[in-house]
């Protein structure tokens, strides 16, 4: 698993390990995390380490995808489908 590196304007960067929290859960890489194991690592239950990972994961990293999402442009269907991008 490789180190990745995110950033955005007016923030300092952020370092991770992609693949972290598949691998602390047992979940294989390319499959969603289950919301229970999901839950249970943020709960502690896989250790502080799969903590911080799974609420690195539920801040940071799902902030970012909803941001990505709102300033997607929207096509005349999507509006009429009622895709708001969130």
């Amino acid at each position: 698993m490789a180190k990745t590196t995110i950033s955005s304007p007016g923030r300092p960067p952020m370092t991770f390990q992609s693949g972290g929290l598949h691998q602390t859960t047992g979940t294989p890489i390319g499959m969603n995390i289950p919301s229970q194991k999901m839950a249970a690592a943020a709960a502690g239950r896989y250790g502080p380490k799969g903590k911080k990972q799974a609420v690195f994961a539920r801040g940071a990293l799902a902030k970012g995808r909803q941001t990505a999402a709102k300033n997607r442009k929207r096509t005349p269907a999507d509006v009429e489908a009622g895709n708001f991008g969130i």
